[in-house]
């Protein structure tokens, strides 16, 4: 009923139109889908750096498993079963698992506060505060569980079946000489190739955030104050509300050290605003659908105060509501409308409503940075409020000269000498409007660089302790070889060539990997292709340097080792 008398009102905004509901501050139903493909990938990030630590784990615990060999042979001997050496192990790992992930949880109630600080730019209030409940924890003890059963598998199935002829001997049969590759090494490389993902993952990003940083967005956002008010909320008719706005601008115009004032219905990059479908009277569209067109209020003065350069035509003037309507188009819409014509005079019709193009301005952002340009449509404020009224209120924008501190407690005078009543309500600076549109890529950024570097240390950590150990286990395989006449640097290159051995399969594998996954992050990437050059170029050297760095500490340590002492080793 309340739709079909707004349409019989407003017949040119409302005609035909419902309603859908949605929990209060909860995020556009145009903008979740984005959102919750943006939480998917950060989880897949979460869980590859989540492999990599237990990877490294499940290696700590192979190691430990071949130092207590003889243990675990001695309790065979003494009528232990198999399975009660799986159960114990597997019961060390759980313990290990749960420990982890009661630490996650304490320093997960830290992480939610900053989390809830977050600012998405949009019109209206979002609630995006987030908080550990019981789902949360249920969550957190089923991977706790699993990942104890699943990487405490392989280190309890080896503990529990050792040769008890060499194990009560103390002979590690973990370490099989002339044996290339072992469980401890597959794990290595599934470390490293999973961390050439993440690091490809987070250096796409970063270069996002450097690209959407430098991005031109074509207005003006040093020097100019926001604030929002809506006196249709107040029982302001249509054309009391346009008096209101008028008195305004003129009012906060003279100001001292503002140099303009203009008010609108949206202000840029806010995610939000009107669309609809235009084409130009008296012309034929080819039979497909009318493109889709941004929609904007403006007064006059409004290019003037963002700084949106004019190409040709005129501003606003001193439209009134009965007059002809006229309209503002940037060039993004006269290249999709009109091609190579004048759109100067010409006539297009959209939302029930026919303008006269009476300027064109340079293109812009609207919505959001990463988006292509465009075409948008100015109305004439005076014109619109009557037939389309806003419902987010109107956006006084005021730009200064000098500070903007004091010219903002002046407009608040300005707005309540007018009206005490009115609530004003997003006020904030261009600037700060702009860096919140900026939070999606910064958050990207810095979470991805987060979990990319501490999946970096893990697998670094992770190949150095393998070359570590597999360099006490060959003490003497390379005391004997100095013995005979072995240069330090070949017994340097012997450990070095191993570990490069395996960095080299893990890049391959995991280069593959990242170009493959890449494309799904192309909507959440600003300026950068997914498959960038520079990212997948620089990430392979880098983890390569690092890799290097972490065989050659193990290396000159297996070139100190004194022949005499080796020879008597064990």
């Amino acid at each position: 009923m309340i739709a079909r008398r707004l349409g019989q009102t407003y017949p040119m905004a409302e005609k035909d139109g419902g309603f859908r509901f949605e929990p209060a501050g909860s995020l556009p139903p145009r903008d979740r889908g984005v959102v919750v493909m943006f939480l998917a990938a950060l989880t897949v990030v979460v869980l590859l750096v989540l492999g990599i630590a237990c990877a490294n784990v499940a290696n700590l615990m192979l190691a430990q498993a071949a130092g207590r060999q003889r243990e675990m042979a001695v309790r065979v001997a003494l009528g232990a079963t198999r399975g009660h050496l799986m159960r114990q192990m597997l019961k060390e790992s759980l313990v290990l698992a749960l420990g982890g992930g009661l630490l996650g949880v304490v320093l997960s109630l830290w992480a939610t506060q900053a989390l809830s600080a977050f600012h998405f730019p949009a019109p209206v209030p979002l609630d995006l505060s987030v908080s550990v409940d019981w789902r949360v924890l249920l969550y957190t003890l089923a991977l706790s569980v699993g990942t104890g059963l699943l990487f405490g598998m392989a280190p309890a199935w080896a503990a529990a079946r050792p040769m008890l002829a060499s194990a009560l001997k103390g002979e590690d049969v973990l370490a099989r000489p002339g044996r290339r590759w072992t469980l401890r090494n597959v794990l290595v490389v599934s470390q490293i190739g999973m961390s050439v993902v993440l690091l490809c993952a987070t250096g796409l990003f970063l270069r996002s955030m450097q690209s959407a940083s430098a991005m031109d967005i074509g207005f003006r956002s040093r020097g100019i104050l926001t604030m929002a008010v809506d006196p249709r909320v107040h029982g302001y008719t249509a054309e009391r509300t346009a008096q209101f706005l008028a008195e305004l601008r003129r009012r906060v115009g003279a100001l001292p050290g503002v140099a303009s004032a203009a008010c609108t219905d949206v202000v840029p990059l806010s995610e939000g605003g009107r669309r609809d479908e235009f084409h130009v009277e008296g012309r034929p569209n080819g039979g497909g659908p009318d493109p889709g067109v941004e929609l904007y209020m403006a007064s006059p003065g409004y290019f003037e105060t963002l700084g949106i350069g004019r190409v040709a035509g005129r501003d606003f003037g001193n439209e009134t509501a009965g007059a002809p309507k006229v309209a503002v188009v940037n060039e993004a819409f006269v290249d999709r409308l009109f091609k190579k014509e004048s759109a100067i005079g010409q006539r297009v019709s959209g939302g029930g409503a026919t303008y006269e193009i009476v300027g064109v301005v340079r293109n812009f952002k609207s919505r959001t940075l990463g988006e292509e340009l465009r075409p948008v449509l100015f109305r004439s404020l005076e014109q619109s409020i009557g037939g389309d009224p806003s419902f987010l209120g109107y956006a006084v924008l005021v730009r200064s000269a000098g500070s903007l501190a004091p010219n903002a407690g002046a407009v608040r005078r300005e707005i309540h000498a007018l009206d005490p009543t009115l609530a004003i309500y997003n006020a904030e600076t261009m600037e700060e409007h702009v860096r919140n549109a900026l939070s999606l890529p910064r958050l990207a950024g810095t979470l991805f660089g987060v979990f990319g570097g501490i999946g970096l240390l893990l697998a670094a950590v992770g190949l150095y302790g393998v070359m570590s150990y597999s360099v006490s286990r060959r003490t003497r395989e390379i005391g004997i070889r100095l013995a005979v006449g072995a240069q330090t640097w070949e017994v340097r290159g012997l450990v070095v060539r191993q570990g490069m051995a395996f960095t080299a399969i893990a890049l391959g594998l995991g280069m593959a990997a990242a170009w493959a996954v890449a494309q799904f992050s192309a909507s959440f990437l600003y300026g950068v292709r997914p498959h960038d050059l520079v990212t997948f170029a620089g990430v392979p050297v880098f983890l390569a340097g690092v890799a290097f760095l972490a065989c050659w500490i193990p290396s000159r340590r297996a070139a100190r080792v004194d022949p005499a002492t080796a020879l008597r080793h064990e």
